[in-house]
């Protein structure tokens, strides 16, 4: 049987964040507090700086802040660093290197992170197309990077992307 639910939304007011020998804590004004947290944006890609989820930490559930930048300055960092965390994209800035290693392409790259290097396996379930040119690509180690305009790479770039999507 399916469980009732009702989205709660948090006031941004009535609500502290905080780390607590690492962990994130919680506490609601009046009602109660949370032991360890964990935060995800509910619109990752389109609307990254408002509705930010929160969750107990079993996995629940606890709600919606709409618009986190009405937090207080401790709470709004707390959350900001908890999102970065969990939302870890470099951005590639230039692809030195990229070749075709029996269907797995090896990319040697300049982030806005500095230098790195990774192997993406089937291109196809690996990359996601995202607006305005963009793409998302996933590493064998489940490490996302994005290249922000695919017609800025160079021809040899572009030409293995479009060999091997």
């Amino acid at each position: 049987m399916a469980e009732n639910y009702e989205l709660q939304i948090l006031d941004p007011a009535r609500m502290r964040l905080f780390y607590h020998g690492g962990v994130l804590r919680m506490t609601l004004a009046d009602d109660r507090s949370y032991r360890a947290v964990r935060g995800y944006r509910a619109f990752p890609i389109s609307d990254p700086d408002h509705y930010y989820g929160l969750l107990d930490g079993e996995g629940k559930d606890i709600g919606v802040i709409p618009n986190p930048a009405m937090l207080d300055a401790e709470s709004r960092a707390a959350a900001e660093s908890e999102m970065e965390k969990r939302y870890f994209v470099p951005v590639v800035r230039k692809v030195l290197d990229i070749r075709d290693d029996y269907g797995a392409l090896i990319w040697d790259v300049e982030t806005d992170r500095g230098h790195k290097r990774f192997v993406v396996r089937s291109m196809r379930d690996n990359t996601a197309e995202l607006p305005n040119h963009r793409l998302l690509l996933t590493d064998v180690d489940g490490n996302r990077f994005e290249i922000a305009d695919l017609r800025a790479l160079d021809a040899k770039t572009q030409e293995v992307l479009l060999k091997s999507m």
